[in-house]
Protein backbone atom coordinates (compact mmCIF):
# COMPACT_ATOMS: atom_id res chain seq x y z
CA UNK A 1 0.00 0.00 0.00
CA UNK A 2 2.90 2.52 1.13
CA UNK A 3 4.40 1.83 -2.21
CA UNK A 4 1.74 2.57 -4.15
CA UNK A 5 0.88 5.24 -2.43
CA UNK A 6 4.72 6.45 -2.95
CA UNK A 7 3.90 5.36 -7.04
CA UNK A 8 0.70 7.96 -6.63
CA UNK A 9 2.83 10.90 -5.32
CA UNK A 10 5.53 10.61 -7.83
CA UNK A 11 3.14 10.58 -10.60
CA UNK A 12 1.52 13.46 -9.33
CA UNK A 13 4.66 15.30 -8.82
CA UNK A 14 5.70 14.78 -12.33
CA UNK A 15 2.38 15.93 -13.78
CA UNK A 16 2.65 18.91 -11.78
CA UNK A 17 6.23 19.75 -12.76
CA UNK A 18 5.44 19.27 -16.63
CA UNK A 19 2.52 21.34 -16.07
CA UNK A 20 4.39 24.32 -14.58
CA UNK A 21 7.05 23.64 -17.14
CA UNK A 22 4.63 23.96 -20.04
CA UNK A 23 2.92 26.88 -18.72
CA UNK A 24 6.60 28.65 -17.86
CA UNK A 25 7.42 27.68 -22.00
CA UNK A 26 4.04 29.42 -22.92
CA UNK A 27 4.57 32.58 -20.83
CA UNK A 28 8.08 32.88 -22.08
CA UNK A 29 6.68 32.96 -25.56
CA UNK A 30 4.32 35.29 -24.68
CA UNK A 31 6.76 37.88 -23.57
CA UNK A 32 9.12 37.35 -26.33
CA UNK A 33 6.21 38.00 -28.58
CA UNK A 34 5.21 40.81 -26.92
CA UNK A 35 9.04 42.44 -26.98
CA UNK A 36 8.92 41.94 -30.76
CA UNK A 37 5.99 43.34 -31.25
CA UNK A 38 6.60 45.98 -28.99
CA UNK A 39 9.93 47.03 -29.86
CA UNK A 40 9.53 49.93 -32.57
CA UNK A 41 11.61 49.76 -35.85
CA UNK A 42 14.29 52.44 -36.70
CA UNK A 43 14.24 53.42 -40.27
CA UNK A 44 16.37 54.96 -43.06
CA UNK A 45 14.18 56.27 -46.09
CA UNK A 46 16.32 56.58 -49.01
CA UNK A 47 15.14 58.29 -51.97
CA UNK A 48 16.89 58.81 -55.19
CA UNK A 49 16.09 62.14 -57.62
CA UNK A 50 17.45 63.89 -60.50
CA UNK A 51 16.60 67.64 -62.20
CA UNK A 52 14.41 67.05 -64.97
CA UNK A 53 13.66 68.98 -68.14
CA UNK A 54 10.32 70.53 -68.67
CA UNK A 55 9.37 69.07 -65.22
CA UNK A 56 9.11 70.47 -61.98
CA UNK A 57 10.99 68.02 -60.29
CA UNK A 58 10.43 69.47 -56.15
CA UNK A 59 6.54 69.25 -56.53
CA UNK A 60 7.11 65.56 -58.16
CA UNK A 61 8.94 65.01 -55.15
CA UNK A 62 6.60 67.16 -53.18
CA UNK A 63 3.64 64.74 -54.30
CA UNK A 64 5.96 61.54 -52.89
CA UNK A 65 6.23 62.58 -49.65
CA UNK A 66 3.13 64.05 -48.89
CA UNK A 67 1.34 60.79 -49.83
CA UNK A 68 4.07 59.10 -47.56
CA UNK A 69 3.68 60.89 -44.47
CA UNK A 70 0.90 63.88 -44.30
CA UNK A 71 -1.64 62.42 -42.06
CA UNK A 72 -0.05 59.20 -41.39
CA UNK A 73 0.48 58.27 -37.97
CA UNK A 74 4.15 57.64 -37.29
CA UNK A 75 4.48 56.65 -33.90
CA UNK A 76 4.82 53.15 -34.97
CA UNK A 77 8.19 53.86 -35.09
CA UNK A 78 11.22 54.63 -33.43
CA UNK A 79 13.52 57.00 -35.04
CA UNK A 80 12.98 57.39 -38.95
CA UNK A 81 16.07 59.43 -41.18
CA UNK A 82 15.63 60.73 -44.54
CA UNK A 83 18.47 60.36 -47.15
CA UNK A 84 18.26 62.11 -50.61
CA UNK A 85 20.70 61.13 -53.04
CA UNK A 86 20.65 63.58 -56.31
CA UNK A 87 22.24 62.40 -59.63
CA UNK A 88 24.17 65.52 -61.10
CA UNK A 89 21.26 68.11 -59.21
CA UNK A 90 23.64 71.01 -58.11
CA UNK A 91 20.15 72.91 -56.71
CA UNK A 92 19.21 70.06 -54.91
CA UNK A 93 19.75 71.85 -51.37
CA UNK A 94 17.67 74.95 -52.05
CA UNK A 95 14.64 73.02 -54.21
CA UNK A 96 14.74 69.68 -51.93
CA UNK A 97 15.39 70.50 -48.14
CA UNK A 98 12.77 72.67 -47.95
CA UNK A 99 10.38 69.87 -48.42
CA UNK A 100 11.29 68.23 -45.42
CA UNK A 101 11.03 71.20 -42.90
CA UNK A 102 7.32 70.58 -41.45
CA UNK A 103 8.41 66.82 -40.93
CA UNK A 104 10.31 65.73 -37.66
CA UNK A 105 12.70 63.88 -39.26
CA UNK A 106 17.09 63.70 -39.37
CA UNK A 107 17.66 64.81 -43.27
CA UNK A 108 21.07 64.09 -44.96
CA UNK A 109 21.38 65.12 -48.60
CA UNK A 110 24.04 64.41 -51.26
CA UNK A 111 24.45 65.26 -54.91
CA UNK A 112 27.17 63.06 -56.75
CA UNK A 113 28.23 62.10 -60.07
CA UNK A 114 28.70 65.94 -60.67
CA UNK A 115 28.94 66.62 -64.73
CA UNK A 116 28.78 63.03 -64.94
CA UNK A 117 24.99 62.00 -65.23
CA UNK A 118 24.15 58.84 -67.08
CA UNK A 119 21.42 60.23 -69.10
CA UNK A 120 23.62 63.21 -70.34
CA UNK A 121 25.91 60.49 -71.82
CA UNK A 122 25.39 61.08 -75.51
CA UNK A 123 27.65 57.63 -76.44
CA UNK A 124 24.61 55.38 -74.35
CA UNK A 125 21.54 53.83 -75.73
CA UNK A 126 18.68 56.01 -74.29
CA UNK A 127 17.20 52.38 -72.94
CA UNK A 128 20.33 51.91 -70.42
CA UNK A 129 20.41 54.99 -69.51
CA UNK A 130 17.26 54.65 -67.77
CA UNK A 131 17.67 51.29 -66.82
CA UNK A 132 20.97 51.87 -65.21
CA UNK A 133 20.52 55.40 -64.21
CA UNK A 134 20.00 55.11 -60.67
CA UNK A 135 22.71 52.05 -60.09
CA UNK A 136 25.53 54.40 -58.60
CA UNK A 137 22.82 56.75 -56.61
CA UNK A 138 21.55 53.34 -55.34
CA UNK A 139 25.02 52.41 -54.44
CA UNK A 140 25.88 55.55 -52.39
CA UNK A 141 22.32 55.62 -50.85
CA UNK A 142 23.23 51.96 -49.34
CA UNK A 143 26.62 52.96 -47.96
CA UNK A 144 25.44 56.00 -46.26
CA UNK A 145 22.58 53.74 -44.50
CA UNK A 146 25.70 51.17 -43.71
CA UNK A 147 27.54 53.72 -41.93
CA UNK A 148 24.52 54.50 -39.87
CA UNK A 149 23.07 50.29 -39.24
CA UNK A 150 23.89 49.78 -35.62
CA UNK A 151 21.32 52.50 -35.13
CA UNK A 152 18.74 51.59 -38.04
CA UNK A 153 16.89 48.79 -38.64
CA UNK A 154 15.68 49.24 -42.25
CA UNK A 155 16.71 50.99 -45.28
CA UNK A 156 13.39 52.00 -47.23
CA UNK A 157 14.32 52.69 -51.12
CA UNK A 158 12.31 55.36 -53.08
CA UNK A 159 12.36 57.24 -55.76
CA UNK A 160 11.19 60.86 -56.00
CA UNK A 161 7.93 60.19 -58.61
CA UNK A 162 6.81 57.16 -56.37
CA UNK A 163 2.70 57.79 -55.52
CA UNK A 164 1.99 56.08 -51.66
CA UNK A 165 -1.31 54.38 -51.87
CA UNK A 166 -2.90 53.80 -47.84
CA UNK A 167 -1.36 54.62 -45.06
CA UNK A 168 1.91 52.36 -46.68
CA UNK A 169 4.40 52.80 -43.76
CA UNK A 170 1.90 51.42 -41.20
CA UNK A 171 1.54 48.19 -43.51
CA UNK A 172 5.22 47.58 -43.67
CA UNK A 173 5.39 48.30 -39.49
CA UNK A 174 2.41 45.37 -39.31
CA UNK A 175 4.58 43.05 -41.68
CA UNK A 176 7.35 43.06 -39.82
CA UNK A 177 6.15 42.22 -37.11
CA UNK A 178 3.55 39.61 -38.24
CA UNK A 179 6.43 38.14 -40.08
CA UNK A 180 9.54 38.03 -38.01
CA UNK A 181 11.83 40.73 -39.31
CA UNK A 182 11.92 39.94 -42.71
CA UNK A 183 15.67 40.35 -44.46
CA UNK A 184 12.96 41.61 -47.66
CA UNK A 185 9.64 43.09 -47.07
CA UNK A 186 7.89 43.91 -50.35
CA UNK A 187 4.27 44.89 -51.25
CA UNK A 188 1.79 44.89 -54.40
CA UNK A 189 2.63 47.84 -56.50
CA UNK A 190 0.78 49.06 -59.57
CA UNK A 191 2.55 49.76 -62.85
CA UNK A 192 2.43 52.50 -65.08
CA UNK A 193 0.58 50.40 -67.60
CA UNK A 194 -2.09 49.72 -64.51
CA UNK A 195 -0.96 46.58 -63.79
CA UNK A 196 -1.00 45.49 -59.96
CA UNK A 197 2.50 43.37 -59.63
CA UNK A 198 3.71 40.93 -58.71
CA UNK A 199 0.75 38.82 -61.07
CA UNK A 200 2.52 35.54 -59.94
CA UNK A 201 2.73 34.85 -56.31
CA UNK A 202 2.10 32.20 -53.32
CA UNK A 203 -0.70 32.35 -50.71
CA UNK A 204 1.84 32.23 -47.95
CA UNK A 205 3.48 35.70 -47.94
CA UNK A 206 6.60 34.61 -47.14
CA UNK A 207 7.32 32.18 -49.96
CA UNK A 208 7.27 35.39 -51.99
CA UNK A 209 10.29 37.19 -53.16
CA UNK A 210 10.60 39.76 -55.85
CA UNK A 211 10.88 38.67 -59.52
CA UNK A 212 12.21 40.59 -62.58
CA UNK A 213 9.95 41.14 -64.64
CA UNK A 214 6.67 40.98 -62.23
CA UNK A 215 8.15 43.72 -58.91
CA UNK A 216 7.87 46.79 -58.23
CA UNK A 217 10.89 47.80 -57.68
CA UNK A 218 10.82 50.93 -55.31
CA UNK A 219 9.27 51.29 -51.69
CA UNK A 220 11.23 47.83 -50.80
CA UNK A 221 12.42 47.24 -47.32
CA UNK A 222 16.23 46.25 -46.86
CA UNK A 223 17.40 44.83 -43.62
CA UNK A 224 20.02 46.62 -41.79
CA UNK A 225 20.95 43.90 -39.09
CA UNK A 226 21.26 41.01 -41.15
CA UNK A 227 24.80 42.65 -42.32
CA UNK A 228 25.44 39.59 -44.58
CA UNK A 229 22.52 40.09 -46.30
CA UNK A 230 22.66 43.75 -46.69
CA UNK A 231 26.44 43.72 -47.67
CA UNK A 232 25.62 40.56 -50.43
CA UNK A 233 23.27 43.48 -52.11
CA UNK A 234 25.99 46.12 -52.04
CA UNK A 235 28.82 43.95 -53.64
CA UNK A 236 26.53 42.46 -56.60
CA UNK A 237 25.16 46.22 -57.11
CA UNK A 238 28.61 47.72 -57.12
CA UNK A 239 30.03 44.55 -59.43
CA UNK A 240 26.74 45.01 -61.57
CA UNK A 241 28.22 48.60 -61.83
CA UNK A 242 31.72 48.10 -63.23
CA UNK A 243 29.88 45.57 -65.70
CA UNK A 244 28.34 49.04 -66.80
CA UNK A 245 30.84 51.04 -66.73
CA UNK A 246 33.17 48.68 -68.84
CA UNK A 247 30.36 48.81 -71.66
CA UNK A 248 30.32 52.54 -71.30
CA UNK A 249 33.95 52.66 -72.03
CA UNK A 250 33.98 50.84 -74.29
CA UNK A 251 30.72 51.34 -75.94
CA UNK A 252 29.35 47.69 -75.79
CA UNK A 253 26.07 47.46 -74.21
CA UNK A 254 25.04 43.78 -75.55
CA UNK A 255 23.29 41.58 -72.83
CA UNK A 256 22.38 44.34 -70.23
CA UNK A 257 19.79 43.78 -68.08
CA UNK A 258 17.96 45.88 -65.74
CA UNK A 259 19.78 46.24 -62.85
CA UNK A 260 17.06 45.32 -60.53
CA UNK A 261 15.99 42.73 -62.44
CA UNK A 262 19.47 40.99 -62.11
CA UNK A 263 19.11 41.58 -58.56
CA UNK A 264 16.32 39.84 -58.21
CA UNK A 265 17.16 36.89 -60.28
CA UNK A 266 20.47 37.14 -57.84
CA UNK A 267 18.58 36.78 -54.87
CA UNK A 268 15.67 34.59 -55.67
CA UNK A 269 17.20 31.28 -55.02
CA UNK A 270 18.77 32.34 -52.08
CA UNK A 271 15.51 33.22 -50.82
CA UNK A 272 13.86 29.81 -51.80
CA UNK A 273 17.24 28.53 -49.96
CA UNK A 274 16.30 30.14 -46.89
CA UNK A 275 19.57 31.65 -46.70
CA UNK A 276 17.66 34.91 -46.28
CA UNK A 277 13.96 35.33 -45.56
CA UNK A 278 11.32 37.38 -47.56
CA UNK A 279 7.89 38.53 -47.29
CA UNK A 280 5.55 39.81 -49.32
CA UNK A 281 2.63 41.88 -47.91
CA UNK A 282 0.08 41.51 -50.21
CA UNK A 283 -1.46 44.81 -50.39
CA UNK A 284 -1.43 47.60 -53.20
CA UNK A 285 0.52 50.41 -51.30
CA UNK A 286 2.65 51.84 -53.89
CA UNK A 287 2.02 53.70 -57.87
CA UNK A 288 5.03 53.69 -59.29
CA UNK A 289 4.84 56.24 -62.05
CA UNK A 290 7.03 57.65 -65.30
CA UNK A 291 7.30 61.05 -67.10
CA UNK A 292 4.49 60.35 -68.80
CA UNK A 293 1.94 60.28 -66.68
CA UNK A 294 3.06 61.67 -63.50
CA UNK A 295 1.39 65.99 -64.56
CA UNK A 296 -1.97 64.87 -63.23
CA UNK A 297 -0.81 64.02 -60.05
CA UNK A 298 0.07 67.74 -59.53
CA UNK A 299 -1.96 70.33 -58.26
Amino acid sequence: MQMMYNKIIMILGIIVVTTICIYTSIQLNKCVENFSSSKKVNLIIGFLTYPRNGIDTPNIFKRTITSLFENKDLNNYGKIKIIIVGDDYDAIQEQIKPLFEIYPFEVSIYNINHKNALRNMKNVPSMHKWEHACTRSVIYLIEKAMEEENNYDYLMISSDDDLYINDTLKSYNDGIIQFNSPDLIFCNGVHNNGEVLPKQKYADPTKNSPTSGDTIASGIFFSLTNKEFINDILKFRKNRWNHVQTCINNNYFHNIGPEDAELWDYLKPKFENNVYRSALIDKTLINHDTEGTINKYIS
